[in-house]
This record gives structure tokens, sequence and C-alpha cells, in this order.
């Protein structure tokens, strides 16, 4: 975040616009649940700033299919705030899928600097959903090598077992990689982890969902965790 010289009288006004800012109604469905549009959301600061002498204006930028926008916040003395760019991942290279992506991150990008709850708060569970543990019913048992023993030939029965191969210590899984970017990226943004989830799953060509986490190799955990990373890193 970047402040020009000065900027004392945009602080003491922007002050009063975050406090006067109504919520807005979070009246667009996705299949994630709720969010307040960015028709609402332009509504709702815009009366907020009426006669602060605070405006506001987004620049939007792209560089191959990353569609970055600007916030800025400025004020009659003319000072001004401006907010890290947001970046978001166009799923297409067709002009609909930027200006899907340019709508998602300019409402982004809005919510952020002005405080606005713009989705529901699922505590993760629409990102999480099957990357817990599986439960007890799912996790298979290896079948046991016992015998009975009165069934062994008699020079068998005290027979010395052989040691078991001690297996080699394995490093993460996919899912765990995966789930572990995905919640660090998530905290880094403020956004929920599904909306992430979806975001680093269309930078490399997939598409999100709780299945897919099984069916992850570790080269795509490798991409995925990749682009969760520059998410972190836009958002510094």
């Amino acid at each position: 975040m970047k402040f020009s010289e000065n900027p004392a009288k945009l602080f003491e006004a922007f002050t009063k616009v975050r406090e006067a800012i109504e919520q807005p109604a979070k009246a667009g469905k996705a299949n994630y649940g709720t969010f307040v549009t960015l028709d609402d959301m332009e509504r709702a600061i815009t009366n907020a700033e009426k006669g602060s002498g605070v405006a506001h204006l987004q620049e939007v930028t792209s560089d191959d299919r990353l569609v970055k926008v600007t916030t800025y916040i400025i004020h009659s003395s003319g000072a001004y705030m401006q907010f890290d760019p947001f970046a978001v991942p166009a799923a297409k290279t067709d002009a609909q899928a930027f200006g899907s992506a340019e709508t998602y991150a300019r409402r982004y990008s809005l919510a952020a600097a002005y405080g606005i709850v713009s989705e529901e708060d699922d505590d993760g569970n629409s990102a999480t959903a099957g990357m817990g543990n599986r439960s007890a019913n799912q996790r298979t048992t290896a079948p046991s090598n016992r015998q009975n023993r009165s069934q062994r030939p008699r020079n068998q029965q005290y027979a010395q077992p052989a040691p078991a191969a001690q297996p080699a210590p394995a490093g993460p899984s996919p899912r765990d990689r995966v789930v572990q970017s995905v919640k660090a990226a998530a905290d880094r943004t403020g956004d929920q982890m599904a909306t992430v989830a979806q975001l680093v799953f269309a930078k490399t060509g997939k598409t999100y969902s709780p299945a897919i986490l099984d069916q992850l190799t570790q080269d795509d955990a490798t991409a995925i965790v990749a682009e969760a990373n520059k998410l972190q890193a836009v958002a510094q």
C-alpha cells in the first residue's frame, strides 16, 4: 500500500466513510454460496462517500492471463491511498473470461479496502470439504499374516519371522501440500479457502472440486502450490 504526502485529511475523512458504510445484502448466488454483487458494493460505497471529499477509482491491467486491479482512494485535498494490486487468473483467453476475472478482482479489492464482508464465512468448509482425514470406515486395514498355529507344519511352528522391511519415510501427500498452501494464501488475502482454491486450480488449467484432491499427483501439487505462493506474494 502506498500513500501520498500529508494524508491526514484523507485518513480522517476515510474513517468516517468506513463508519458510514451500510453492509450491502448478499444478493448474488454462486455454487459456493451467496455474495455481494459489484453493483451493490459500488452503491453502498458511493452513498457513504457523498459529501466526504473522498472518492475511489480502480485501474485494470492484465499480464498474460492474469487480470490485476489496483484500487485508489482519493481526497479533495489531493491526498491519496493506493492499494496493492489484486490479481485473478482468467480461466480462458476469451473476453468473457477476462471480464469475469475483472469483476471478481474489482469486487474483492473494494471489499478489502472498505471493510465490506462480501461473502458468507463458512470457516473454510466449502474449500476443505473432503480435505480432512478419511473416516474410519474408509480406511483399509492390511490383511493379517497370522495363521492358526495348529494349521502350520510342525517344523514351521516355531520359526522366527523375517524382520519386516521398514518403509522409507514419506513426505506430505499432494492433498496435504495443496491444502496447506491454499490455507496460507487464504490467510494472507483474507479470502475464503474455496475462493483461493478455485483461483489457483484455474491458473493451472484445472477445475477445483473436493473430489479432485485425491487424484492429484506430486507434479500437480507443485504447480498449484506455486500459484498459491504467487497469490500470497501479490497480497503482501
